[in-house]
């Protein structure tokens, strides 16, 4: 049986996986949520605030934290 603490940590794997993507290719703009361009280096950061307004229970400390510690 699969927990809520696995699928945060899941969750968490998966971040930390777009983080190295776009820091191996920095280059170019993506799209976030398939409306707004935005350079692909601060992709991470413009969901995790995203993340943050959608959901507000989400772990926003436990996912900036990943992302400072990526960087």
């Amino acid at each position: 049986m699969v927990t809520l603490n696995c699928l945060y940590v899941f969750a968490g794997v998966l971040f930390a996986l777009k983080v190295v993507s776009n820091y191996m290719d920095p280059s170019g703009l993506q799209y976030v949520m398939g409306i707004f361009p935005v350079p692909t280096k601060f992709v991470c950061w413009a969901e995790l605030v995203l993340i943050h307004l959608m959901v507000p229970n989400a772990s926003f400390l436990g996912k900036n934290l990943l992302l400072v510690v990526n960087y």
